[in-house]
């Protein structure tokens, strides 16, 4: 047994399950203060729906692991020294949004998140495309990525770069849950 999950709390031997939040139970709407426009308290997702998609992901290797971390570095930097600049110039907030969402898209690219998806989406049960449950084809991710959609590759990169998927359903119940 590796040093890993000791250390980290993730075995690289295991596999997880992940289900995308439209597709579960709601434990709790959360709730939304439309003033602060921010979430007082963030929604909360059980178990997968009947019949709903269930993808099997593994744990990133070390060294993508160090490429998202890379990644996560450098957003978290661009993020505090644009507010920094933003606040010190008195500047418009929307402004510093825009430019964070335009930098975030150039960190987080579209390679990483390719590859990360990649590597880690190692089976599937339940994927529907045009209705039709598809198959899962181990090392061929052009044909896997048409079978999940933009958004549902968007919310599983960014549990994956959280690192929320691997801490399983009693700490987070809306992301995943051990296999």
């Amino acid at each position: 047994m590796s040093v890993v999950p000791d250390l980290w709390g993730i075995d690289p031997d295991e596999v997880y399950k992940w289900t995308p939040k439209a597709q579960r139970e709601v434990l709790d709407k959360g709730k939304w203060n439309e003033k602060k426009r921010e979430w007082d308290s963030l929604p909360t997702y059980g178990k997968p729906l009947a019949g709903a998609p269930v993808v099997f992901v593994a744990a990133p290797s070390g060294t993508l692991t160090l490429a998202i971390e890379n990644a996560r570095t450098r957003y978290r930097t661009v993020w505090v020294r644009g507010w920094e600049k933003t606040k010190a110039a008195k500047g418009d907030v929307n402004d510093y949004f825009d430019d964070l969402a335009e930098k975030g898209t150039e960190i987080y690219s579209p390679e990483l998140i390719e590859r990360t998806l990649s590597e880690c989406v190692v089976d599937w049960e339940n994927v529907k495309h045009g209705g039709k449950v598809r198959p899962f084809k181990r090392g061929d991710w052009k044909h896997n990525s048409r079978h999940l959609s933009g958004q549902e590759q968007a919310e599983l990169f960014y549990a994956i770069l959280a690192g929320s998927l691997f801490e399983g359903a009693e700490s987070d119940p809306f992301v995943s849950s051990p296999a």
